[in-house]
Order: structure tokens, then C-alpha cells, then sequence
């Protein structure tokens, strides 16, 4: 539970944390080639990060539960999120800017939804704390992608520099020779000085979807996710999706 505090000064601090991405996530479906040239050993490497963590058997994903959870200058914010990626909507629970405990349910797709400035300002937020969650799998959605390999498995990813939040991002990867990130340092705006550094712990098996669930920091910071469930890789056909609203768990 996350601790009581002005969430305007919160808010205004874990800005610096938002990150570059396309507000379009709708996953595509793996296999799916780019390009009819020979990938590069960055493109190759990049790769197998995505499919250490699942990439192949996403398209099964009816929904993925979770809740972001932040810790900043020794301060706790939690949002707990449901996303249905065939469909793109999102269920969220979680404080308004003013502090004030606020449930949402709309569509991605939906114009109208996305028209208003209150969802739009939760949306923002999905993208940050989903990134977070599925940030190896948007090696391989995410286009326009500058990928350089450098040594002892180093993987330097940079965002265009039009679009997204925050354009021209990049971040440097840790990752061993299975895929598996180890840390990875946040430039923004693609600044040589690195904006955050975090560690990544071993990804775990959330239903069949492989998850690095602790993302420790420096000086306190750390992020991590709790409440995860995904739905549709374990008993694909079987299983029931939860639209209610996230818990307080």
C-alpha cells in the first residue's frame, strides 16, 4: 500500500522517469519480418532478449494484470493496471494528480475515449508502466529502432527522434548471452550522461510469460511489479478474463 504523501510533488518528480514511446502498443504477431536484408548481430541479439521474455507465445495474452509500483527519495506509488491487447482497452485503479482515488475503463481505440484529457493523462501513464513491464518485447514491436552491439553484451537502443513522449531516448542493455537482462542505463533524450541505471532481476514465469518482476535503482529508487497475472498462455482456451477492476490487493 502505497504510503500518504502529496502526490503532486510525486508526480512531478517520477516525470523525469517517463519514457519514449508510441502510444500505439497493440502487440503485433511474432514472425512477422521487417525487412528482406540480412539482420545486423545487434538486430539478432536484440532479438533473442525479446524471446527470453516471451515473445513467441504473446499473441496468446488476453490480458496481463499488474500493478506498477515506484519507491522515489523514500516515498511509495502504486497503479494497478489490466490490459487486453487484442482489443486495447485497459482497466486502471490508482490517484489522480490531486490524490484522489480514481477508476477508469476505456478503449484505445476508441477516439472519443482517447479525446478526453483525463484518460489521455492516464494513458500516458499505461504507456510509462507498461513499457516498464514488457520493455524486452518492444525490441521487436517497436519500429524505427537504432541497435548498436557493443562489447561484454552490451545493446544500445535509441528511439527516433520524432514521436513519443520523450523523443530521441536511448538506453544501454546488460544482457547475457541467453538474453537475459542484467541492467540497463536510461539516457534521456539520448544525453551521453545516463539519466537512471537500474538492475533487473532473473526473469520469473508469471503464467507462462517470463517476467523480471524487481527493478532496483540507485540512492533508494527502485520499481517493481506485484498482483501479475496473465491470462491465455496456460490454458490458452480455458481461461476466463477478469474485467473487473483491479483489486486493492
Amino acid at each position: 500500500m502505497a504510503s500518504q504523501f502529496d502526490s503532486r510533488h510525486f508526480a512531478a518528480a517520477f516525470t523525469a522517469l517517463m519514457l519514449a514511446v508510441s502510444p500505439a502498443l497493440t502487440a503485433p504477431e511474432a514472425g512477422v519480418a521487417s525487412g528482406a536484408s540480412a539482420p545486423t548481430q545487434a538486430r539478432v541479439f536484440a532479438d533473442r532478449i525479446a524471446a527470453r521474455y516471451g515473445l513467441a507465445d504473446f499473441h496468446k495474452v488476453r490480458s496481463i494484470r499488474f500493478t506498477f509500483n515506484v519507491r522515489h527519495d523514500g516515498k511509495d506509488m502504486a497503479r494497478e493496471w489490466t490490459w487486453f491487447p487484442a482489443e486495447d482497452s485497459v482497466l486502471f485503479k490508482g490517484k489522480d494528480p490531486k490524490g484522489l482515488q480514481v477508476q477508469a475503463a476505456y478503449s484505445r481505440k476508441n477516439k472519443y475515449s482517447m479525446g478526453s484529457e483525463t484518460v489521455a493523462g492516464i494513458d500516458k501513464n499505461f504507456i510509462n508502466d507498461e513499457y516498464w513491464l514488457l520493455f524486452p518485447l518492444h525490441l521487436a514491436w517497436d519500429q524505427g529502432l537504432d541497435l548498436k552491439l557493443g562489447e561484454g553484451g552490451m545493446l544500445t537502443v535509441r528511439y527516433p527522434k520524432q514521436g513519443g513522449y520523450t523523443p530521441g531516448d536511448a538506453y544501454d542493455l546488460i544482457a547475457d548471452s541467453a538474453g537475459s537482462i542484467r541492467s540497463w542505463m536510461f539516457h534521456r533524450g539520448g544525453a551521453d550522461t545516463v539519466t537512471m541505471r537500474a538492475d533487473w532481476a532473473k526473469p520469473t514465469d508469471v503464467d507462462g510469460l517470463p517476467i523480471s518482476l524487481d527493478r532496483p535503482g540507485q540512492k533508494g529508487f527502485k520499481i517493481w511489479f506485484s498482483d501479475v497475472k496473465v491470462v491465455g498462455i496456460k490454458g490458452y482456451s480455458n481461461d476466463k478474463i477478469d474485467r473487473s477492476q483491479p483489486s486493492n490487493g
